[in-house]
Protein backbone atom coordinates (compact mmCIF):
# COMPACT_ATOMS: atom_id res chain seq x y z
CA UNK A 1 0.00 0.00 0.00
CA UNK A 2 0.98 3.66 -0.56
CA UNK A 3 1.92 6.16 1.81
CA UNK A 4 -0.40 8.66 2.49
CA UNK A 5 2.34 11.02 1.59
CA UNK A 6 3.08 9.68 -1.84
CA UNK A 7 -0.94 9.65 -3.00
CA UNK A 8 -2.40 12.10 -4.91
CA UNK A 9 -5.91 12.60 -6.29
CA UNK A 10 -6.30 13.30 -9.71
CA UNK A 11 -10.06 14.90 -11.17
CA UNK A 12 -10.96 15.65 -14.22
CA UNK A 13 -14.39 16.76 -15.59
CA UNK A 14 -15.43 18.10 -18.98
CA UNK A 15 -17.30 20.17 -20.97
CA UNK A 16 -18.76 19.38 -24.57
CA UNK A 17 -20.11 21.16 -27.44
CA UNK A 18 -22.33 19.41 -29.07
CA UNK A 19 -22.78 21.66 -32.26
CA UNK A 20 -18.98 21.89 -32.93
CA UNK A 21 -18.22 18.16 -31.36
CA UNK A 22 -15.32 20.15 -29.54
CA UNK A 23 -14.61 19.65 -25.68
CA UNK A 24 -12.32 20.88 -23.10
CA UNK A 25 -10.60 18.52 -19.98
CA UNK A 26 -9.70 19.91 -16.79
CA UNK A 27 -7.46 17.93 -14.87
CA UNK A 28 -6.42 18.59 -11.28
CA UNK A 29 -4.58 17.00 -8.82
CA UNK A 30 -4.13 17.44 -4.95
CA UNK A 31 -1.92 16.39 -2.65
CA UNK A 32 -3.11 13.84 0.32
CA UNK A 33 -4.15 16.85 2.20
CA UNK A 34 -6.18 18.47 -0.56
CA UNK A 35 -3.84 21.31 -2.06
CA UNK A 36 -3.54 21.55 -6.09
CA UNK A 37 0.18 20.07 -7.16
CA UNK A 38 -0.97 20.97 -10.31
CA UNK A 39 -3.68 21.86 -12.91
CA UNK A 40 -4.22 21.28 -16.40
CA UNK A 41 -6.62 22.40 -19.85
CA UNK A 42 -7.02 20.51 -22.84
CA UNK A 43 -8.92 21.09 -25.63
CA UNK A 44 -10.18 18.25 -27.76
CA UNK A 45 -11.85 18.50 -31.06
CA UNK A 46 -13.75 16.10 -33.52
CA UNK A 47 -15.32 14.46 -29.97
CA UNK A 48 -17.88 12.00 -30.91
CA UNK A 49 -20.19 12.91 -27.61
CA UNK A 50 -20.90 13.06 -24.32
CA UNK A 51 -19.42 9.42 -23.13
CA UNK A 52 -16.28 10.35 -25.25
CA UNK A 53 -15.66 13.58 -23.68
CA UNK A 54 -15.73 11.46 -20.58
CA UNK A 55 -13.53 8.76 -21.28
CA UNK A 56 -11.15 11.07 -23.04
CA UNK A 57 -10.47 13.56 -19.97
CA UNK A 58 -10.18 10.06 -17.96
CA UNK A 59 -7.57 9.10 -20.18
CA UNK A 60 -6.10 13.17 -20.00
CA UNK A 61 -5.96 12.56 -15.87
CA UNK A 62 -3.94 9.42 -16.17
CA UNK A 63 -1.74 11.06 -18.91
CA UNK A 64 -1.28 13.74 -16.57
CA UNK A 65 -0.76 12.22 -13.57
CA UNK A 66 1.60 9.44 -15.12
CA UNK A 67 3.66 12.23 -17.13
CA UNK A 68 4.40 14.12 -13.68
CA UNK A 69 5.67 10.64 -12.32
CA UNK A 70 3.05 10.23 -9.91
CA UNK A 71 3.07 6.72 -9.06
CA UNK A 72 0.03 6.34 -6.55
CA UNK A 73 -3.24 7.67 -7.78
CA UNK A 74 -7.10 8.00 -6.67
CA UNK A 75 -8.69 9.23 -9.70
CA UNK A 76 -11.43 11.47 -8.79
CA UNK A 77 -15.11 11.00 -10.58
CA UNK A 78 -18.29 10.35 -10.30
CA UNK A 79 -18.70 8.78 -13.81
CA UNK A 80 -19.48 4.95 -12.86
CA UNK A 81 -20.34 4.36 -16.52
CA UNK A 82 -16.35 4.80 -17.58
CA UNK A 83 -15.16 3.67 -13.95
CA UNK A 84 -17.13 0.53 -14.84
CA UNK A 85 -15.72 0.10 -18.11
CA UNK A 86 -12.08 0.45 -16.67
CA UNK A 87 -12.72 -1.84 -14.18
CA UNK A 88 -14.35 -4.66 -16.46
CA UNK A 89 -11.84 -7.33 -17.59
CA UNK A 90 -13.96 -8.12 -20.81
CA UNK A 91 -13.58 -6.83 -24.15
CA UNK A 92 -14.77 -3.03 -25.05
CA UNK A 93 -16.59 -3.51 -27.90
CA UNK A 94 -18.55 0.14 -27.63
CA UNK A 95 -18.04 3.87 -29.15
CA UNK A 96 -15.57 4.39 -26.54
CA UNK A 97 -13.41 1.51 -26.52
CA UNK A 98 -9.88 3.17 -27.93
CA UNK A 99 -10.28 5.83 -25.18
CA UNK A 100 -10.84 2.79 -22.48
CA UNK A 101 -8.34 0.46 -23.79
CA UNK A 102 -5.43 3.48 -24.16
CA UNK A 103 -6.40 4.47 -20.08
CA UNK A 104 -6.24 0.80 -19.22
CA UNK A 105 -3.21 0.60 -20.28
CA UNK A 106 -1.94 3.98 -18.43
CA UNK A 107 -3.23 2.52 -15.45
CA UNK A 108 -0.61 -0.21 -15.96
CA UNK A 109 2.17 2.29 -15.11
CA UNK A 110 1.05 3.00 -11.81
CA UNK A 111 2.40 1.69 -8.72
CA UNK A 112 -1.03 1.95 -7.54
CA UNK A 113 -4.69 3.40 -9.24
CA UNK A 114 -7.91 3.77 -7.26
CA UNK A 115 -11.08 4.87 -8.05
CA UNK A 116 -13.25 6.96 -5.85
Amino acid sequence: NPSTASLVKVKFDALYKKETHDSISGIVIRDHNGHVLVACPKRNSCISGPSAVEALACFHGLEFALGLRFMDVIVERGCAFIVNKLRSKGTNHSNISGFIQDAKSLIKGFHSCNFS
